[in-house]
Formats: C-alpha cells, sequence, structure tokens
C-alpha cells in the first residue's frame, strides 16, 4: 500500500492574530473579574456565618448564665436569704473570686450554689 503525503500550509494574517490574541485576553480578564466577584461573594456568605455563629453562641452563654443565677437565686430563697437584696454582694463576691483563680462566673456561681444548698446557710 503506498503512503500518499499531504501538505497543509498555513498562513495567519497578522491583524487576524492579534484580534484573536485581544479576544483571547478579554476573555481572561473577564473570568479572572468573576473569578475574583465569586471570591468576595464567598468571603461574605463565610463572614455572615462567622458572624452569625458569633451570636447565636453568645445567646447560648447568656442563657446559661441566666440558668445559674436562676439556680443561685433558688438555692438562696430555699436558704431563707432575699435575693434581691444579696446579688449585688453574690456577684461582687463572684468577681472577687474570678480575679484569683482561673475558674469562670459561672463556675463559681454553680459552686456558690452547691455551697448554699449543702449548707443551708447563705
Amino acid at each position: 500500500m503506498a503512503e500518499r503525503e499531504i501538505k497543509v500550509k498555513l498562513t495567519a494574517d497578522k491583524t487576524q492574530y492579534e484580534a484573536n490574541l485581544a479576544s483571547a485576553d478579554k476573555a481572561t480578564e473577564g473570568f479572572g473579574a468573576k473569578i475574583k466577584g465569586l471570591a468576595k461573594e464567598w468571603g461574605s456568605l463565610l463572614g455572615a456565618a462567622a458572624l452569625g455563629a458569633f451570636f447565636k453562641a453568645s445567646i447560648e452563654e447568656a442563657a446559661k448564665a441566666e440558668q445559674g443565677m436562676g439556680r443561685l437565686g433558688v438555692a438562696v430563697r430555699n436558704a431563707g436569704g432575699d435575693f434581691g437584696t444579696l446579688r449585688p454582694q453574690l456577684e461582687q463576691t463572684v468577681s472577687s473570686v474570678m480575679r484569683m483563680s482561673t475558674a469562670t462566673d459561672d463556675d463559681l456561681r454553680e459552686a456558690l450554689t452547691r455551697m448554699i444548698a449543702v449548707s443551708g446557710d447563705v
């Protein structure tokens, strides 16, 4: 079987080549701008999600603190004290001990609640 040789001659017009190159550059720039815009949108979305998570955690922490304060109030009333009158003094005590230790205010309120409940004395 005889082999055939096929020759192809390509010629390019310089202006057409430059126009095609410019068109490719524009397409690349447009793609880059779209990627940049998408990155900004994702960044905004992730920022909003992080902010939402922060607020959710803050609300949960505040609810937990309120529950602890409620338990402390019950313990004080069960021991015969007036929680409304004693609350500022109890909070000052918790704050003072917290500055001298690594315990959190929630932990200290819980410990104070247990001490009052066990001893029956405010």
